[in-house]
């Protein structure tokens, strides 16, 4: 992955995609980093989605 942002995008397109939750460890896998790598990057992601006027929002299942 070049870029965190790039790395957003392909988790963007996996979600919404899939249509059915997609477990951390999967994301981490499809991406290329660790659990820990991939939840901080999720996080970031679900801020920017909190904070800005969107339609839509991801949210965490259970812990994974």
């Amino acid at each position: 992955m070049s870029s965190i942002t790039d790395t957003e995008i392909i988790i963007e397109a996996v979600l919404f995609a899939s249509g059915d939750p997609v477990p951390l460890d999967k994301l981490a896998e499809i991406i290329g980093h660790d659990r820990k790598t991939t939840k901080m990057i999720m996080s970031n992601l679900v801020y920017k989605y909190q904070n800005s006027p969107r339609g839509i929002m991801i949210r965490q299942i259970d812990d994974g």
